[in-house]
């Protein structure tokens, strides 16, 4: 009789572990959404930001030795504009990571690293590690390309 008694809080606990992992793993399908939609929406308004004082921007980029700043601004612009709508849709989300990934690099080292980590580049680095964290996961289940082994995804 104790056997049995034992044995069912076993099997209970052993269901309730596999309902958990299912849910789990359920729901991390739907991790990446908050982050590609907040990334996205701060891409999209940086970018359009750019476009919308064109003639400032070109200004800044010359002023901090950006080599060729009518040709860099308009094309930093569109790729935070498309990129950040990509990402809020989820539409190369891998892809447009890694290049929003570059030009965050490219902007600490040539307007950010000089003021420090604190008021200068945090920020920075912390839209490059949610964007590297979208290369590794990808879109998540909400978008128009659904990840299946796909890089570009």
């Amino acid at each position: 009789m104790k056997s049995q008694l034992s044995e069912k809080p076993q099997s209970i606990e052993i269901t309730g572990q596999i309902q958990s992992a299912i849910t789990q793993q359920s729901l991390a399908r739907y991790a990446p959404i908050s982050l590609r939609l907040m990334l996205g929406i701060i891409f999209l308004v940086h970018g359009f930001l750019k476009f919308t004082s064109m003639a400032a921007t070109v200004q800044f980029f010359s002023h901090i030795g950006i080599p060729l700043p009518a040709i860099a601004v308009p094309f930093i612009a569109a790729l935070e504009l498309v990129g950040g709508l990509c990402l809020i849709l989820g539409l190369g989300t891998r892809i447009f990571s890694a290049l929003l990934a570059i030009d965050l690099v490219i902007a600490i080292f040539t307007a950010r690293l000089s003021a420090g980590f604190v008021g200068g580049y945090e920020f920075e680095l912390a839209l490059i590690a949610g964007l590297i964290t979208l290369i590794l996961s990808g879109p998540g289940i909400f978008a128009i390309l659904k990840p299946k082994k796909l890089l570009f995804a």
